[in-house]
């Protein structure tokens, strides 16, 4: 048995069963990983010593209840009541995503806006208060994100929680990137543009270093298409500029967002007797691909119809995407690979089809046999960009970051399987 004093020949004699029974005794050690999205709560299992590979996956529609997964799924966790609520659906993950010889010793949790933070951070409630300062910058996400971590701490106080956060890995912006032409009393004040989806980034610039380092190391834009849709250039491997800015509204338009507004727009509804919470529902609830088509928010249902709002609410949209696409590249100075990933980028190729004619001109392109395909490389051979679709896996990128900071932490665990809901 491991830990036992034992003479050179006793030690080779060391069996087989020996070294099972000493696995056995040491329980894997589980890391949960939580993405709360606006529809959706994502949650991915990782063991300790494989941050990557998942032990399990599960998918869960709040609404409707409907939940799906892949891998060793725990049979408790393959239904949920429809409106069930979502604390209540993660504190019955945490009660049994563990099966036997495994026990859960880590919650991480994607957060939208992380402030001044740069890397994932252990969480305390000091933390939790700093960050629900920023909860009106992005409602969607962060109230929820937030009340789940309050109700788990509530819970179980004695298991560590770690944010990751979504605005890390645009911390490093230039200032002529992050500055908006505001007085200095409100910039001083952090009036700035922050930039998010940076987890998505992340993981696509890792695996574009291990697939094709000398893309990485150039000029590269990420289009990050979904129901929140944003695009980030990245040069030599660092966030330079990016469509997202103070608030998670700015930039592309999305499912139900506006996007980039003329605020004199919101001067005149002020004059007209509108009020804040009416300002907040238009611009994060009845705008974006919803309020253009007045059918729908999801990108599928609009590209099936054959509604002329529909189809004008699918054109604007990759112009918009263009648009921003040469915007960022003249940050960099120059495009050498454009990258599709999200719901939409990764699976709809009329969209891609759509924003890449539109950048022709840029020597952008692509191959429509390789483009329905959907996967690797679409680009022609003579193209002078390289388009690429690579799939966006934040769970995974969450469960890396943790592990460096697991590494560093003065915990007793593992901790035993939470038994309580």
């Amino acid at each position: 048995m491991i830990g036992i004093q034992t003479t050179p020949g006793k030690a080779a004699a060391k069996t087989f069963a020996d070294r099972m029974d000493a696995c056995i005794a040491r329980p894997a050690e589980l890391l949960l990983t939580f993405n709360m999205g606006s529809t959706t709560l994502k949650v991915a299992a990782f063991e300790k010593h494989a941050p990557v590979i998942p032990v399990f996956r599960l998918t869960v529609e709040i609404a409707s209840g409907k939940s799906w997964g892949s891998g060793n799924v725990p049979p408790l966790l393959r239904a949920f009541e429809p409106h069930q609520d979502v604390a209540d659906i993660v504190a019955l993950v945490v009660s049994h995503a563990a099966t036997r010889g495994q026990v859960v010793n880590v919650l991480a949790h994607r957060v939208v806006h992380g402030g001044r933070f740069t890397g994932p951070e252990w969480i305390t409630d000091e933390l939790l208060h700093e960050l629900e300062d920023l909860e009106t910058l992005c409602p969607l996400h962060q109230p929820p994100a937030l009340e789940i971590i309050w109700h788990l701490r509530a819970l179980w106080p004695e298991l560590p929680q770690i944010a990751v956060f979504d605005t890390a890995f645009h911390s490093h912006l230039p200032a002529l990137a992050t500055t908006y032409a505001l007085p200095a009393e409100l910039r001083a004040q952090g009036v700035m543009a922050h930039g998010f989806h940076g987890i998505s980034c992340q993981h696509v610039l890792r695996e574009l270093q291990v697939q094709q380092p000398e893309l990485a190391a150039g000029r590269v834009l990420i289009a990050h298409l979904g129901q929140g849709a944003s695009m980030t250039a990245v040069l030599q491997g660092r966030s330079v500029a990016t469509s997202m800015g103070f608030s998670t509204l700015d930039g592309l338009p999305m499912g139900t967002r506006s996007g980039q507004l003329d605020p004199g727009i919101l001067l005149y509804l002020l004059d007209l007797g509108w009020n804040k919470s009416r300002l907040t529902d238009l611009l994060y609830h009845q705008s974006g691909l919803l309020g253009l088509s007045g059918l729908s928010a999801d990108m599928r249902e609009l590209l099936e119809s054959r509604s002329e709002a529909a189809r004008f609410a699918v054109d604007y949209f990759c112009y918009r995407a263009a648009r921003m696409a040469a915007s960022l590249a003249c940050a960099m100075e120059g495009l050498d690979t454009l990258v599709f990933t999200g719901g939409v980028g990764e699976h709809q190729p009329r969209i891609r089809e759509k924003i890449c004619e539109r950048l022709a001109w840029m020597g952008v392109e692509i191959d429509l046999e390789a483009n329905r395909a959907g996967k690797g490389a679409l680009n022609r051979p003579e193209s002078r960009c390289r388009v690429l679709v690579l799939p966006c896996d934040e769970e995974a990128e969450i469960s890396r970051q943790c592990a460096g900071l697991q590494v560093q932490a003065p915990l007793a665990g593992p901790f035993p399987q939470a038994s309580g809901s």
